[in-house]
């Protein structure tokens, strides 16, 4: 009876380790947009210098301090990563990547290699600081 018993018990603990995984999948995409929803102001590595959307349908708008147009960007969330798809090319075709994203104590939300650039990096993608605009 005791071989029973502890089958049984096997068998909750494994449909239960299951289940919570697919919930908090679900729980850090949902974290993740509610983080990301609004305007945040770059702090770094340029202070001041762009300010990024995160608006509906996953969407992100970068305004650039001195350049009238604005860039336009999709992106999914991906655990506690979101892949962002640009839509603008860069070297003859549109570049996208998986950016891993961390909100702090202090209210900054980082994202590891986002900001698309010319050749200032080996891999084009910058680590990016920002901070939240209250509106």
């Amino acid at each position: 009876m005791d071989k029973f018993k502890r089958m049984i018990f096997l068998c909750f603990l494994v449909f239960t380790m299951t289940n919570c995984s697919n919930d908090d999948n679900q729980s850090n995409n949902q974290d993740i947009a509610i983080i990301l929803n609004g305007q945040w102001e770059e702090v770094a590595p340029c202070n001041s210098c762009s300010v990024i959307i995160f608006g509906k349908n996953n969407t992100i708008t970068i305004n650039r301090e001195n350049d009238p147009e604005d860039l336009k960007m999709t992106y999914t969330i991906e655990k506690d990563a979101i892949r962002v798809d640009r839509m603008w090319e860069i070297g003859n075709r549109k570049k996208t990547n998986l950016v891993m994203v961390i909100y702090n104590s202090d209210e900054t939300l980082e994202l590891k290699q986002f900001y698309a650039t010319d050749a200032s990096s080996t891999t084009g993608f910058n680590d990016v600081t920002f901070k939240k605009i209250d509106l």
